[in-house]
């Protein structure tokens, strides 16, 4: 065997081991971090971090239970109420029908809603003729938000059993007052946006959101073997216990899904399935196009890039940029392009995001070292 030989043997050998000590470390490092966080806010009875690159696991750690009985171990591959996390879902599914030409990004929702909907937004002053789809999508129509006012939270705490129509939570957004602004002209994250794009394809296809959504998605390989639109779907024969998800100590799992249901929520998922979803879309497995992903992540179609794109949240994690979303109840997935990775957390009590977000900058650190 000549030097030469030899020499790139070992290097390849050297290389291969040095790749796999750097992910042992991020790997050890990931436990360490949920295991102090874990300490340090007992009263979250669950919490999660993992990471994918090409649909592979580079590390996951998950500690705790499914509730504060502790029975039960808290897993990757529990499901959990998703929340917003659900807008990336449907602002994909958009985008495969744009790329198939079955609607455009400059379609106006005049063409596209019902006319009781459409004659309650044109008395609140909203230009229906010139809303579009994609303003819609990016949260630059200039609506208010029925989800974030006070009255709705209220509303939900005297009747957390109350089951909410698309309708209700859009007629609470117009008694809120006039649009904030022009469509187009600026970034106001709404609720109610998504909860129009969902009426607009039950209303275009004459099925409920959730299988328009779910049947475009899953016949390019989303993951369902933990992931459904709750309500409307019954949960996979694949799919483990439900975890309990808490507000401040509280047990919420139990308030109708349709506080949250109607597009701007509604899917229950995994960890995993969460963070492969998000890994899948940023590797362009549900389009046929690169263009088609391209459009969807354009900074230069949004007013407000460092915010939001389409359906996808930006944000600067320890200096690098993520692309994802997050979710009410503790849910976060995002993509960091410098590293071609995603990572993805949950809590189980909404009082330990703010942490779950900090152990996320400090898992970039270490990936960030390891490079």
């Amino acid at each position: 065997m000549s030097i030469r030989k030899c020499f790139l043997i070992f290097a390849i050998f050297f290389l291969f081991i040095t790749e796999g000590l750097s992910q042992t470390e991020i790997q050890k490092s990931a436990q360490r971090i949920l295991q102090a966080s874990f300490k340090a806010e007992p009263s979250v009875p669950a919490r999660g971090l993992i990471g994918l690159k090409n649909g592979k696991v580079i590390f996951v750690s998950v500690v705790g239970h499914l509730s504060t009985e502790k029975v039960i171990p808290f897993s990757k591959d529990t499901p959990f109420r998703i929340a917003s996390n659900t807008k990336t879902y449907l602002a994909a599914r958009y985008f495969q029908l744009f790329e198939n030409n079955e609607l455009a990004p400059t379609d106006t929702i005049d063409k596209l809603l019902d006319s009781d909907t459409l004659k309650g937004l044109f008395e609140a002053g909203y230009l229906v003729d010139q809303i579009t789809l994609s303003q819609l999508l990016g949260h630059t129509a200039g609506l208010r938000d029925h989800a974030t006012s006070d009255s709705y939270f209220q509303q939900i705490l005297a009747q957390t059993g109350r089951q909410w129509t698309a309708k209700e939570q859009i007629n609470l957004m117009l008694s809120l007052g006039k649009p904030l602004f022009e469509p187009g002209s600026a970034h106001k994250y709404s609720d109610t946006g998504y909860v129009l794009l969902g009426q607009i394809l039950e209303r275009k296809y004459r099925l409920q959101l959730s299988q328009v959504v779910m049947q475009g998605l899953s016949s390019k390989g989303a993951p369902t073997a933990s992931t459904w639109w709750e309500f409307y779907q019954s949960s996979p024969e694949t799919a483990l216990p439900r975890s309990r998800q808490y507000l401040t100590g509280g047990d919420v799992s139990d308030w109708h899904p349709s506080v949250d249901l109607h597009g701007g929520g509604g899917l229950v998922s995994s960890l995993y399935e969460m963070a492969l979803f998000t890994d899948m879309l940023f590797d362009n497995a549900f389009f046929d196009k690169a263009e088609t992903l391209n459009a969807m992540t354009n900074a230069s179609a949004v007013p407000a890039p460092e915010k939001y794109r389409f359906g996808l949240t930006v944000a600067d994690v320890a200096g690098h940029t993520a692309i994802g979303h997050s979710g009410f109840w503790g849910t976060v997935s995002y993509y960091f392009p410098d590293f071609d990775i995603t990572i993805a957390g949950v809590v189980t009590d909404q009082t330990g995001y703010k942490r779950m977000q900090s152990d996320i900058e400090k898992i970039v650190g270490v990936i960030s070292a390891s490079k």
